[in-house]
């Protein structure tokens, strides 16, 4: 949702596409879909969306390249592009929350599963970060 509504442009579209998500998953017009299965789409998107987000900034962070043992990295350069990863990371999710709560608004604990997803993400790597 980050790269299809950067910081919550147009205003209103992701809401709006989240409104659209909810009427194509009807099965007819009279029957409204069970908040589950929308729910449940809208996790399986979040949890993609969360993987998609922290490969991106990780490779910006090299922090990839860091780990994958091709290249020999001191240890005080993986240390510095973890924290540079930390801090990308948590640029990402201030604007999570600022730019996207409100379309997430009935869905805010599927938002709180994201960053925690991404967290995890990021506590792998910087667990081999520190173990090295």
């Amino acid at each position: 949702f980050r790269y299809c509504f950067p910081f919550g442009r147009p205003e209103g579209a992701l809401k709006a596409t989240l409104s659209l998500l909810e009427r194509v998953l009807m099965k007819d017009i009279a029957t409204p879909v069970p908040p589950e299965d929308v729910r449940g789409l809208i996790k399986k998107c979040l949890e993609t969306a969360a993987y998609v987000n922290y490969t991106r900034l990780s490779a910006e962070a090299k922090i990839e390249d860091d780990l994958s043992g091709e290249m020999i990295v001191p240890p005080s350069k993986k240390l510095e592009d973890l924290i540079h990863l930390a801090e990308l990371c948590v640029d990402l999710l201030q604007q999570n929350e600022e730019h996207y709560a409100e379309a997430f608004a009935w869905f805010s604990d599927l938002l709180v599963e994201h960053a925690e997803i991404f967290w995890s993400l990021f506590a792998v790597d910087m667990n081999q970060v520190l173990s090295e």
